[in-house]
């Protein structure tokens, strides 16, 4: 089959195939065309075909003319490359189609995908499936085709789907936490179908849930004229029941199930992944993973997250706390955004941080809740956020150490090991490309100083260029100066989370890292700083200590420090931007006269 063909039964009947579309054909080919479609890889019989061309009174002719209509179909089908896709056989005429080719068949199977999401607790993949899945549709199904017949009957269940899936992907969002998003998109539907309770049931719960109490009485008001003026009836117990909810203004016990998809090209950590899983799982102590940027501190963290999702029935929640930007975002609008996740009224919600605080323990009390922080700043940032109560756990990532976080376990996350790296940069790159070139993939794996976001980048920049071989992009990588430059594309970016790091720290250390980079040995003493920087030794020391502390420096043994490559590679590029060369040279010139290069 070819596999570039498209048969599109949502929005105008539709047939493309290499950039080529089907031309233009008349009603009763279009019914003809539609029937074979919706049927796709099964035989249509004669008698079917007429009735879905003509309904129950066709002409005399109607037998002569399928075949007429068959014949230039058939021939259209050839004039753009699907030659032999329709056929004729004993039971009829069936049209070969793939079920790639067909954009209803590539619906449902995104809609089993993202119900699948949802059910495991993955709100946030599921809203990602869906919209991809509706981005995908042109239109209503067959909207320029007659229909007549049982071909009536199978535009019924198209809608019927549809409408499935527009109720479904509202549960989706609802559990995401998207309440405008829903309310704006089910008050346009429930216009267009207002006899469909399970629509209006979501838009009342989306209004509430977003603190719209009084949007949603006049909801439910309307529904109910609705149903009354047209069927005589009241609405449903349970919109009936969630209306008594809205009158009390109470909601709901809340699921939330906040966790970002995980990495598909996942590799390495079973250590980390087994002592993360055991601490949450058996223990429900904090976790903290932590590591410097770049080496997958929030991929560890969503895939055990998703991994011991199950065990905690009140839900995930998941925020991102901005940590390295310029402005880390403010425990009190974190918590408010939580409190509401959990399903407390946007109204209800304290202004004061030790309410709140008190009231997200309260919440997470009476259900078993996975929290998820990732990125953090520092405990000041955590402390009002972790769970009061032994049913709850909460896992961590940071590029600093955190102390003080009551009983927590952490687990310090060093980079890849070359035969995972290699094997993370086949697993986006191709693994036939990386076999065929070892040497040179062991080589952009150890340019990448084994660094999981650095591997991501280079990996995907050989799947973009298929045209270029392992050994190109090793070669551009060789280069030092130029190295931070190779390793970016799109959103991602080497260079951009090192800076992170480095604009967090005072502007004292900021000099220390850029001077120390400067040292051309693979490791060296703490002290070394104090001539670098000119100041006293205790006070060079604590320097050092805290770009360790940041993961910015790494321990080499018992008051000895090292770069990662990459860190040391953007050191230097700052030095080189901020440090006069006399400046550069004279730090050197201090740090190697002032004791035997030995000592280096």
């Amino acid at each position: 089959m070819v596999a570039t063909a498209t048969f599109a039964v949502f929005g105008p009947l539709c047939v493309m195939n290499n950039g080529r579309r089907l031309p233009q054909v008349g009603r009763r080919q279009r019914a003809l065309l539609a029937a074979l479609l919706v049927r796709a890889r099964q035989p249509v019989s004669l008698p079917a075909v007429v009735e879905a061309i003509w309904g129950e009174r066709p002409p005399a002719s109607a037998i002569a003319n399928v075949h007429t209509h068959v014949s230039r179909l058939r021939r259209e089908l050839a004039s753009i490359g699907l030659a032999d896709r329709l056929v004729t056989g004993s039971g009829g005429y069936r049209l070969h189609v793939e079920p790639a080719e067909l954009d209803s068949t590539l619906f449902q199977s995104s809609a089993e995908e993202a119900r699948a999401a949802l059910a495991s607790g993955d709100a946030v993949k599921a809203v990602a499936v869906w919209e991809e899945a509706w981005s995908g549709r042109r239109g209503e199904p067959l909207e320029d085709v007659p229909r007549c017949g049982w071909l009536e009957g199978e535009v019924v269940r198209l809608e019927e789907m549809a409408t499935a899936a527009r109720e479904d992907f509202a549960d989706a969002r609802l559990a995401a936490g998207q309440f405008g998003t829903v309310v704006t998109e089910l008050s346009a539907l429930v216009r267009q179908l207002p006899l469909r309770e399970g629509l209006w049931r979501r838009l009342i719960l989306a209004q509430h849930r977003a603190g719209r109490r009084a949007e949603a009485l006049e909801t439910y008001r309307a529904l109910r004229a609705v149903l009354v003026e047209a069927l005589g009836v009241e609405p449903c117990d349970e919109i009936q029941r969630l209306h008594q909810e809205v009158l009390r203004g109470t909601s709901p016990l809340v699921r939330p199930m906040q966790l970002p998809p995980g990495a598909e090209d996942f590799v390495g950590r079973a250590g980390e992944t087994t002592e993360l899983v055991r601490i949450l799982t058996e223990e429900r102590r904090p976790a903290v993973i932590v590591g410097k940027a770049g080496v997958g501190k929030t991929a560890l963290a969503v895939r055990v997250a998703h991994e011991v999702g199950p065990e905690f029935r009140g839900g995930q929640l998941y925020v991102r706390l901005g940590g390295t930007s310029p402005s880390p975002r403010d425990p009190a609008a974190v918590l408010a955004e939580l409190l509401i996740a959990l399903g407390v009224h946007p109204h209800a919600v304290p202004d004061d941080l030790d309410a709140q605080a008190a009231l997200y323990r309260s919440q997470l009390a009476a259900r078993q809740v996975l929290v998820v922080l990732d990125d953090a700043a520092g405990m000041a940032q955590v402390r009002p956020l972790l769970p009061g109560s032994e049913g709850s756990a909460v896992l961590i990532t940071s590029r600093v150490q955190l102390v003080e976080t009551a009983g927590a376990h952490a687990v310090h996350l060093d980079v890849l090991g070359p035969q995972d790296s290699v094997r993370l940069l086949a697993s986006i790159a191709g693994h036939d490309r990386t076999a065929a070139e070892p040497l040179a993939a062991a080589e952009v794996a150890r340019c990448c100083g084994n660094l999981p976001l650095a591997l991501r980048i280079a990996g995907s920049r050989l799947a973009r260029r298929s045209h270029w071989t392992v050994g190109r992009l090793a070669g551009l990588l060789a280069c030092e100066s130029t190295r931070l430059d190779e390793l970016r594309i799109d959103d991602l970016e080497a260079r951009a989370s090192l800076a992170l790091s480095y604009q967090a720290l005072p502007a004292d250390q900021q000099r220390a890292f850029r001077l120390l980079s400067l040292l051309d040995t693979p490791d060296f003493p703490g002290w070394v700083a104090a001539p670098l920087l000119e100041i006293e030794v205790p006070a060079a020391e604590e320097i050092v200590d805290s770009l360790a502390d940041a993961h910015l420096l790494e321990s080499a043994g018992p008051g000895r420090y090292r770069f990662h490559e990459l860190l040391r590679v953007f050191g230097r590029e700052r030095a080189q931007d901020q440090d006069a060369a006399g400046a550069r040279m004279g730090a050197l010139h201090r740090a190697f006269t002032a004791v035997p290069s030995s000592a280096c």
